[in-house]
Formats: C-alpha cells, structure tokens, sequence
C-alpha cells in the first residue's frame, strides 16, 4: 500500500508515526485474552499488534485494497481477521466484542453520533471502547492543520458530550508528540525491587515539575469509555528512539501550514489575476478586429470613389476638349458645377472619416 499522508503505513517516521503506534500500544494494556474488533484497521499493524495478547481480533475497513493487503500480511491461521465493514453498519451481532478500539475514525464520518451508537451496540455490557480524534481547536484552529479527508472534527467538549449518553464512564486522555528525555537504569540491581511508580518530570513554562501534568494542548483525544465503572488509568509515554523520531514538530508544523495557506492564497490570487488579464486582452482582440473591419471598410470605400473619380475624370477631360474645338467661345463650366470637384469632395471626406475612425481605435487600444 502507497502512503497517502493520511493513513499510517510502517515504515514512514516522524509524528505520524508516533501517534498512530502509541494509541495502539495504550490500548494493548486492555485487550489480553479478551475478543477485540479494530474499526478502521486500515493496512492492519495496528490489527496485528492487539493480536499478540488478544483472545481473537477481527479488523474492519472500508476499503477493500486495505482489506486484501491487511489479510495477505498479518492474517492466517493464527492471526487476524480482516474484512470490508462500515462503522455506521458494522456486520456484527449485538454484544458482540469485549473490546472496541476505533482510532481517528469518527472524524472520516459525516455523523460522529451515528458511528458511536454502532460501536456501542457491537460491545458487550461490561465491554470496553478505546477511540479518538484530533481536537478540532488544537489541530485545525491553532495549528492550521486542513485535512481534506475529514467530515465532521470535534473539540474535546463536543467529543465528551457525544460519548456521556451512551456510556456511563468516560476516562479522556490528551494525546500530543512533544521531546523527550528519557533516563533508564543501564545495569538493574540485582535483587532491587521497583517501586511500582515512575518519575515523570515535566518542562514547561513555569519551569521543571514533576506530576502532576502540567496544562496544554493535546492534538489529539483518546477516550477510555465503558458502561460500567473503570479503574483510574494510569498515563502513557511513547519515547521515538529511531532516526526519523518526532521533535519539537508542532511548532514546525504551524510554520509550515502556514506558508502553504500562505502559498495557497497566493496562487489563487495570480490565478484571478491571470483570468481576469486573459479576458481583458480577448476583448480587446474583439475591439482590434471590429476597428480593423471598420477601416478596411473605409478604405475600400476610399478606392472605390477614387476609381470612380479616375473614370468620371478621364471622360469629362475628353467632353471638355470636343467641345472647346467645336466652339472656341464656349466658357468652360464652372467649378460649381464641375462633377469633378463633387467627386474630389467626397473622396476628402472619406479620408478624413478613415483618419479618424483609425485614429480613434488607436486610442482606445492605448487606454485598453
């Protein structure tokens, strides 16, 4: 399967990388020896991963090129299920699952309500759902995230006030790829116990504290819900130790959103611009040729009177000289009544209307 910078494939690193494997690992701590459906399974690591303790696990997608890939590389015999499956119709009998996990679904769906209600009528009364979402006031208002796959984001209220109805025991847990530093013993002593607790220290603002968490703006929200009541979950890390390892990327990446929204709008700017010049220089090809047609009118008017006064010219020369031989006396009409002159008239006012209708397109081509 091709990475479509949506859906995780093993093997790209960074953030994406991190989120999507640690929601998985958090949720393996629930699902041993327990039946597991994963909606929206996807290539199916993630299938693969719950499989290890699970009881049984089934995963569902969608997609059936996802399906095919998921089964061909985790399923068989003694691993997964994978088969096409719709979160707003899931093709499972009630009470079907101990455990649900659903991770970045809901937000894919144009009714989040629809897709919960479904969730919970395929787990079991004492059952388990893990799920989550981006928070839409973190991922898309503050950091300028614009994903074009998602129908229907919701902020951490809005995702918690869709859950309470329909399960009794909403635990929520904010989810966000920061750098960390991580200290481990090198040579565990022989005979020493743990404690049981981990040191988590956190470096923030107000400077270095040890827990409780300090405030902050999870990306992402994942919920522990049941319809009964849950022990108090303890908190998760993830610490990336490959080359491709996370960072301090949310400030990179409302950096880089903003310069593509930046970029975006520049685009479509010049693309307006370019449209609008294109239609300006098409009309004024239509002015061009209008007045173009208009002067080749004009001089063929032109030469068509001066051919005229050529023919009209030559006969009235010829009339004039027979007559002055017949009659030496004869006066010589006057200009007045000469056609000649009307003629020379007219053919001057045809000029002059040339001169100006050229003269005046090329005016308006100027001020075009």
């Amino acid at each position: 399967m091709e990475f479509n910078g949506e859906r995780f494939i093993p093997g790209v690193t960074g953030p994406i990388a991190s989120e999507h494997q640690h929601r998985y690992g958090f949720a393996s701590q629930f699902v041993a020896n327990r039946a597991v459906l994963d909606v929206a399974s996807g290539e199916g690591y993630g299938t693969a991963f719950l499989a290890r303790t699970a009881r049984s696990v089934i995963g569902v997608d969608v997609d059936p090129e996802a399906v095919a890939h998921a089964e061909a590389r985790y399923g068989g015999e003694n691993g997964p299920r994978f088969q096409l499956g719709d979160i707003d119709a899931l093709p499972f009998p009630d009470a079907s699952f101990d455990v649900v996990v659903s991770f970045e679904t809901i937000e894919h769906v144009p009714n989040p309500t629809t897709a919960l209600r479904e969730l919970r009528r395929v787990l079991k009364p004492d059952g388990l759902l893990i799920i989550s979402t981006p928070d839409r006031d973190v991922y898309t208002d503050a950091l300028g995230n614009r994903n074009e796959f998602h129908l229907a984001e919701l902020s951490t209220d809005e995702f918690r006030q869709a859950l309470e109805p329909l399960f009794p025991t909403v635990q929520l847990f904010g989810q966000k790829t920061t750098v960390a530093s991580l200290m481990v013993p090198l040579e565990p002593t022989a005979g020493a116990e743990s404690t049981g607790t981990h040191e988590m220290w956190w470096l923030d603002a107000n400077g270095l504290t040890l827990t409780p968490t300090p405030e902050g703006k999870p990306v992402y929200i994942v919920a522990v819900c049941s319809p009964t009541p849950q022990t108090t979950l303890p908190r998760s890390v993830l610490v990336d130790a490959s080359e491709g390892g996370a960072g301090p990327m949310e400030t990179l990446q409302t950096w880089a959103n903003a310069l593509s929204e930046q970029a975006r709008q520049q685009a479509e700017e010049q693309a307006a611009t370019i449209a609008r010049q294109k239609a300006e220089l098409a009309a004024a090809y239509e002015q061009l040729a209008l007045r173009q047609e208009i002067a080749q009118y004009a001089f063929g008017a032109i030469r068509a009177a001066n051919a005229r006064l050529l023919m009209s010219g030559g006969a009235h020369a010829d009339d004039l000289l027979q007559r002055t031989a017949a009659e030496p006396s004869a006066d010589i009409p006057a200009a007045a009544e000469d056609p000649w002159n009307g003629l020379k008239r007219e053919i001057e006012d045809l000029v002059m209307l040339a001169d100006t209708l050229v003269t005046h397109a090329t005016a308006e081509l100027m001020r075009d």
